[in-house]
């Protein structure tokens, strides 16, 4: 199994679906996948984003176990907390166990520039603003560069429309954005709500072309 199997670390109630899709209430929204590797469940992500003290904090865990013949062959487990301001990233705080690997990312912006410590290691870079890979995000969109959670590497990434499409939501379906995100080691399909935005889904090819997948379980009430 690849090393590092997420891409960052590592996406309503007005819909009237009647299936097991559920609706995050009040002032959090959340994001609940379930992921699939080659159709079979391995395990889940979920994002959960609410103010605080004019502040956005974002709580994000993930947990996938991989059999083989009924023997685990792969492990991942990620926590990640982060706080955001204006669509900046202002502070992160992650721990990721890659089927035995540790990692730890702290990094926090400062006077215009963000300090970043993955493991030991400590890097500056003079950037005013920084995003994570916040699919939850549609600002993400625009985005040249992003910071990856588990590594604590800053990548340069590239963002194609790829045309609009009906995506599979609980009992009916709603019209979606495409797109193709292109990092340095891999590409990854994401799909946006036409109307409002919502991230829906994502999907990437693991190693031996194995195609992982995060299907909504739960999802942010749609906006407006």
């Amino acid at each position: 199994m690849r090393s590092g199997l997420l891409p960052a670390l590592l996406l309503a109630a007005s819909l009237s679906l009647h299936s097991t899709l559920s609706v995050a209430e009040d002032d959090v929204r959340v994001w609940d996948f379930r992921v699939t590797l080659d159709g079979k469940d391995i395990g889940y992500h979920r994002f959960a984003s609410s103010p605080q003290g004019g502040m956005e904090q974002v709580d994000i865990e993930a947990e996938f176990k991989v059999k083989v013949l009924f023997v685990t062959a792969y492990r991942y487990a990620h926590r990640n907390q982060e706080q955001w301001q204006d669509g900046c990233l202002l502070r992160i705080e992650s721990e990721t166990d890659d089927n035995g690997s540790q990692f730890t990312v702290r990094g926090e912006r400062v006077d215009g520039s963000y300090q970043i410590k993955h493991n030991a290691d400590l890097s500056e870079h003079a950037l005013g603003c920084l995003r994570s890979f916040s699919y939850w995000d549609p600002g993400i969109l625009d985005a040249q560069r992003l910071l990856n959670a588990q590594t604590g590497l800053i990548e340069e990434v590239e963002f194609e429309f790829l045309g609009t499409e009906s995506f599979a939501l609980g009992a009916g379906s709603v019209e979606a954005n495409r797109y193709r995100l292109s990092t340095p080691d891999k590409d990854i399909t994401l799909w946006y709500e036409q109307d409002g935005g919502r991230w829906l889904g994502l999907e990437t090819l693991a190693k031996g072309d194995r195609v992982l997948r995060y299907e909504p379980d739960q999802l942010p009430q749609r906006a407006g």
